[in-house]
């Protein structure tokens, strides 16, 4: 079951971080730096419990959940404490192409880097090193699909996906848009129509107006011309 973005799990370390009551010096810590004083596995895998069951809200007969909220990026650490078993996977894409769907997109709430294109490019950077981090901590952990890959090998990849989450082929992998259930994500449109390859260095067609953008993604900018 794919429900789309959802807020359980940062609902879930804030929950578990105010419980902390952690202070150092009079100053009260919040997430993440309290998490730095759990003690024991106990709180964690409440935790997990808790945020399973919030998912689980949405299907209860449902095999298999997805949560693709980006900012889930910052509690990777912690998500994997709390679910040792849980499958990452992390997303890339073009940052030009990147940060451009995300200038595009008024999203519902929160996201307020993404409306200011130097915002945009230097938020990426940052974003950038974090998951360098994750995977230097967790290796293997986490599983890296590239969008452009994607694209051009629709099956070789939904293939190496499947194994990794240890779930077995289903030819409706190649046809998720002829779903009939409800989609509740900001890309709900691109969810109904089969892989298309007119964004694809879609940034190009506004190369001049992104220059601000090119200027903030510093070393991670494309090659513009």
């Amino acid at each position: 079951m794919h429900p789309g973005e959802l807020p359980y799990l940062n609902q879930m370390t804030n929950k578990l971080a105010r419980a902390l009551s952690v202070e150092v010096k009079g100053v009260k810590l919040h997430f993440p730096e309290s998490l730095t004083k759990i003690n024991g596995s106990k709180q964690l895998q409440k935790a997990g419990e808790l945020y399973i069951k919030a998912l689980r809200k949405h299907d209860r007969s449902a095999g298999y959940i997805t949560d693709k909220m980006p900012d889930n990026c910052f509690r990777i650490g912690i998500l994997h404490l709390m679910l040792p078993q849980v499958k990452i996977i992390h997303c890339l894409r073009n940052p030009a192409d990147t940060c451009l769907s995300c200038y595009q997109k008024l999203f519902a709430q929160g996201q307020n880097f993404s409306y200011d294109l130097q915002d945009l490019g230097r938020y990426y950077q940052l974003y950038h090193r974090l998951m360098q981090h994750w995977q230097t901590v967790l290796p293997g952990k986490i599983l890296e699909v590239q969008y452009e890959e994607v694209v051009a090998s629709q099956e070789e990849k939904a293939r190496e996906i499947l194994e990794f989450c240890g779930i077995a082929w289903d030819d409706a992998c190649l046809n998720f848009y002829q779903t009939d259930r409800t989609v509740k994500t900001a890309s709900a449109a691109q969810v109904r129509q089969p892989i298309y390859t007119t964004s694809v260095q879609r940034w190009r067609r506004y190369e001049r107006q992104l220059a601000p953008l090119l200027e903030a993604l510093g070393p991670l900018a494309p090659v513009v011309g």
